[in-house]
């Protein structure tokens, strides 16, 4: 349950942000990399709620369990220019080359249960105890 209340604060800070600086509804991408637990899917479904609450939208990815298809997903949000992406799960080595696009693009990440080693981008995360 702490993951999924983190999170949410988290992603209503980042759509808030958005809503206060543009002044128009902000477009959100979530990447996932596979949906096929509850958990998985009770994320993304989290994440559409405060989105969607704070004035936002959510466009969805799901990568099916391929790194490849994961990162042409984010590839493909960036490309699109949404005002922010969203990453659950993946080894962020192998997203350093598509989150220094995200960068050079003004496109903040956030991303959640993959961990951080870059200062570049932000980490949602809980301890799962309780």
């Amino acid at each position: 349950m702490r993951t999924f209340v983190t999170t949410a604060l988290v992603l209503g800070l980042f759509v808030s942000a958005f809503t206060a600086a543009a002044g128009e509804k902000p477009v959100i991408g979530f990447a996932s990399r596979e949906m096929v637990t509850d958990y998985n899917r009770g994320i993304v479904e989290g994440a559409r709620k405060v989105i969607e609450a704070a004035g936002g939208s959510l466009l969805t990815t799901d990568g099916q369990a391929d790194i490849r298809k994961h990162i042409d997903n984010i590839n493909s949000f960036v490309t699109r220019g949404v005002d922010g992406i969203l990453v659950q799960l993946g080894d962020p080595e192998q997203f350093a080359t598509v989150f220094a696009k995200a960068k050079a693009a003004g496109i903040p990440v956030v991303t959640t249960s993959i961990g951080q080693t870059a200062p570049d981008w932000a980490q949602a995360a809980a301890d799962r105890q309780g």
